[in-house]
């Protein structure tokens, strides 16, 4: 074992480990704590709030436990190309108050948010005196849209857009994200095209488009939100006008539980 976060300590067991030992639950064989490991160190994986009698472990394995029995997390394919060869369970959840929701003129947004504490560096840990050096965490979002159902969709059309009427498709055209810190000060913002390259068409009742992308940040906690623009019909064939879609604020912070 040559990983330089726990070279040197004693008594320590590394139950699970990622195929290329990047991310790595350890556990503290003289009290039973668990930690996952980051770039430069171990974190808690269980919340430190909590009071433990040599049975951090097993409280962790149960809040697991418990998660998959709730449908927190889902059992799907990860990998697009491969498709069914890529099943496993996947780590967003998938349940409040990590996932939010939201419909904009029958367009749902589901949103949810994963800490990587592998790709993450604490300046807690770093010894830099002639450096100011600040935390560096990554965190990965995956978003999903959806057009509801005609009858669906009309409970949610804005009296401000005339008549209410179901839309029989509609095209993402750009994307506008507000990233906020600890203090809820804007840290940064995001515009541009599309969305990883690409411009979903939805249809009501079609399969949810979903995508990922990570953005770092400097404090445990931090905030999301933001607009998307679509236009009914497509791009190339619009068949009314253009309008916002809402994300609703979803958190950016490291999790009591962490797995």
């Amino acid at each position: 074992m040559q990983n330089t976060v726990i070279r040197g300590k004693k008594n320590v067991a590394v139950p699970v480990a990622s195929y290329n030992f990047r991310k790595f639950f350890s556990v503290d064989c003289s009290d039973a704590s668990v930690s996952v490991s980051t770039r430069s160190s171990l974190l808690p994986a269980t919340p430190s709030s909590m009071t433990y009698d040599n049975d951090g472990v097993l409280v962790w394995f149960e809040e697991y436990a418990r998660r998959l029995e709730t449908s927190w997390y889902e059992v799907a394919p990860l990998d697009d190309e491969t498709g069914a060869e890529s099943t496993s369970i996947c780590l967003f959840p998938l349940q409040p108050p990590i996932m939010v929701s939201e419909v904009t003129r029958g367009v749902q947004v589901r949103a949810t948010t994963l800490f990587v504490p592998e790709m993450s560096v604490r300046a807690t840990t770093l010894f830099v005196p002639e450096m100011s050096v600040s935390d560096n965490l990554l965190f990965t979002y995956s978003i999903r849209y959806s057009l509801l159902e005609p009858d669906e969709q009309l409970k949610y059309w804005p009296a401000t857009a005339g008549p209410p009427r179901s839309l029989a498709s509609c095209q993402l055209l750009n994307r506008h994200w507000i990233i906020k810190d600890a203090a809820g000060k804007v840290a940064d913002e995001v515009e541009g095209p599309g969305v990883i390259g690409k411009y979903p068409i939805l249809k009501p009742g079609g399969k949810e488009f979903v995508y990922q992308s990570c953005t770092y940040q400097q404090e445990s906690k931090g905030s999301m939100e933001g607009t998307f623009g679509f236009v009914e019909g497509s791009r190339n064939s619009p068949t009314g006008g253009e309008w916002d879609v809402v994300c609703p604020t979803f958190q950016l912070q490291v999790p009591d539980f962490i797995y």
